[in-house]
Order: structure tokens, then sequence, then C-alpha cells
């Protein structure tokens, strides 16, 4: 099984709906989404990526460079192996996303050709099969409340869906935003480490045909 299967088939457990007959996988997967970027935000990972520059102060970084900041820059002095990262120099910098990349500006110094730079950055959490990413950086340990995160977001939209569609009742709606609300206040709990611990209780209208 393919992390993202796995995740959705924890987060369709809390919701009561193994055989996805109230919420398909492409509303999971976007609720997963969802807490995918409350937790990266929460726990950024650090990252470090080697670049060779071409003797310019604007440093134009691939499209395949993903981010959430750029903490700083330290290049490899001159005649250092570039693969010892043990003697650096920090530089100063700027750093901007635009037109879907990062630009990377170091005033006043003009990095020459064939030098390299190592940025330091915070980088977003990823789950085998969701969006194409290979690999998983979810700790196992987080697991369970990540979709007790999952299955709040995926409660929310569908209380606001139906609502605006009005097929069900309003004390219906009530129900799902209050149980939306309940898993997300536990799993933000956690995230910012007031951990109240978290009841994964199955949740059961009174018909399936009421959502």
């Amino acid at each position: 099984m393919t992390a993202i299967a796995a995740h959705r088939t924890k987060v369709l457990a809390i919701l009561d709906d193994a055989s996805n007959t109230k919420f398909s996988n492409n509303q999971v997967d976007q609720a997963i989404r969802d807490a995918l970027r409350d937790y990266s935000n929460a726990f950024p990972i650090e990252r470090t990526y080697s670049f060779d520059c071409d003797g310019e102060d604007r440093i134009v970084l691939p499209a395949d460079f993903v981010a959430m900041q750029v903490m700083r820059v330290e290049l490899i002095p001159s005649g250092d192996s570039q693969d010892d990262l043990t003697k650096l120099n920090e530089i100063p910098f700027f750093a901007n996303y635009s037109d879907e990349q990062w630009v990377i500006e170091t005033p006043g110094r003009t990095i020459p050709i064939g030098r390299t730079i190592v940025i330091y950055y915070s980088g977003p959490h990823f789950i085998d099969g969701l969006d194409s990413a290979a690999g998983t950086t979810i700790p196992d340990t987080d697991d369970e409340i990540f979709a007790l995160g999952a299955a709040g977001y995926a409660l929310l939209s569908r209380g606001v869906n139906r609502s605006e569609a009005n097929v069900i009742e309003g004390s219906t709606v009530k129900d799902l935003q209050s149980l939306a609300q309940k898993y997300l206040h536990d799993f933000r709990g956690f995230l910012s480490g007031r951990d109240k611990g978290y009841i994964a209780a199955a949740w059961d209208l009174d018909s399936d045909d009421h959502f």
C-alpha cells in the first residue's frame, strides 16, 4: 500500500466511511493537503541545496527548488572541497519568490563563476504518491493525529458544501461543523505543542442520504 493510500485509509476510518460512500478520494486528498500545509508550517524540514554560481549577483534557482523560506546562504571557500560543508562563509542575501521560482540576490558581492553556495532553507513535508511526491516525511508516530486533522478538514469542507447546496438540515450542518472544529482543535493543539489528546470517534447521522 502506498503512503497516500494508507493515509486515506486512516482518514476514512475516522470518518466512518471506509467504502467512500460519503467522501471521494479526491475530497480526502484535498483534506490531507490542508492538514499537510498546517503540519509543514508547524514543523518545517531544514534542508540544504548546493548551487554552482554563474558569476551573477542575481541567482535564479531551478523551478524544482521548493522552499517555504530561505534562511541563510553560505559560500564554500575557494580551494576547499565542494563536499566539505565544515568550512563555509555566510554571506548576506535577499530571497524572494517570483514567477514560480526562487531568486537569491547577493548585493555588493558577485559570486564568481563555478563557485558553490550552500542554501539552507525550510521545506514542506511530503506524502508518497500525493501530487507526484516520492517519499514520505511525516513520522509514523504522528500518523494518527495527522489523520485526525485531515478528517477535520474533510468534515468542514463537506459541511460548507452541503449547506450551500441546501441538501441537509441545518442541525446536521452544525453537527458536521462542530465535529470538524473538535478534530481541528485537537490537531492544532498538537501542532502548537499543547497536545490535549484526541478521540478519533466515528460519526454517524440518521441516513447516508442526508449527505
